[in-house]
C-alpha cells in the first residue's frame, strides 16, 4: 500500500498488516527496539534524516532510522478525517487528509490544522524550505520555517490527484478528468502551461 526509500538506502514497504524493510536481497518484518511489531494497515511512509515516519488510519509511528526505537502517536480521529499521505520535515510531520492539511510538531507534541476544509490529495518537496501540495481547489506552496501558505496561480478543471516537481523547475500534475498538465514553476507562478488528455485503453 506504500513504498519509500529511506536515508540509509533501505526500501520500506507498508502492507495491510505492518511494515517491511528491503535491503536489496531480503525483506525483513520490522519490529521496534523493544521487539514490538508495528501492526497496522499502513497508508503512507516518508522519512527525514532521523526518522522513518509511518502513517496508519489512527496512528503515526516515528521510527528512529538508526536504532529502530519507535514513538507511537495516536491520531485524533475526531479532528483528522481519512489521512492519506505523510511528509516529514526536520521538526514536524505533515498529514494530507480528507479535511485539510495537518501538522504534528515533534517538540510541542500537538496536531494543528494548516489548511482547513478541502481534501488534500498530494504533498511533495520543491526544494529545501518549500513544499508543494494540492487539494480539490488548486495548488499551494508551504514554507515550513514560518508555516506560510501561498496559493499558486492555477485553477484546476477537476481535482488534482498527483503532483511531481523536478529540480529544473518542471512541474507536472494529473487531474481526475484524465488530463496531464505541465509547466515551469517560478516562485509561485506556473508558466509555459501545456495540457494533454490521457486516453484510456483496454486490454
Amino acid at each position: 500500500k506504500a513504498i519509500h526509500q529511506g536515508p540509509q538506502g533501505y526500501i520500506w514497504v507498508g502492507t495491510e498488516f505492518g511494515i517491511l524493510r528491503y535491503d536489496g536481497s531480503t525483506f525483513e518484518n520490522i519490529k521496534s527496539q523493544d521487539g514490538i511489531a508495528i501492526e497496522a494497515s499502513i497508508i503512507s511512509i516518508h522519512s527525514n534524516q532521523n526518522f522513518i515516519g509511518i502513517l496508519a488510519i489512527n496512528k503515526l509511528f516515528l521510527l528512529k532510522s538508526k536504532t529502530l526505537a519507535v514513538l507511537e502517536i495516536n491520531i485524533p480521529t475526531n479532528l483528522i478525517t481519512k489521512p492519506k499521505k505523510l511528509f516529514l520535515t526536520n521538526n514536524s510531520a505533515l498529514i494530507a487528509a480528507e479535511n485539510g492539511l495537518w501538522r504534528y510538531s515533534f517538540t510541542r507534541k500537538v496536531f494543528e490544522n494548516l489548511h482547513k476544509g478541502s481534501p488534500v490529495t498530494d504533498i511533495i518537496q520543491a526544494y529545501p524550505g518549500k513544499l508543494i501540495y494540492s487539494n480539490v481547489n488548486g495548488i499551494y506552496a508551504y514554507y515550513p520555517f514560518n508555516k506560510t501558505i501561498v496559493p499558486i496561480n492555477y485553477q484546476p478543471n477537476s481535482y488534482i490527484k498527483h503532483i511531481l516537481y523536478e529540480p529544473n523547475g518542471n512541474f507536472t500534475w494529473i487531474e481526475a478528468d484524465n488530463t496531464l498538465h505541465s509547466g515551469i514553476l517560478k516562485v509561485n507562478q506556473i508558466g509555459n502551461l501545456a495540457t494533454k488528455f490521457i486516453s484510456q485503453t483496454s486490454g
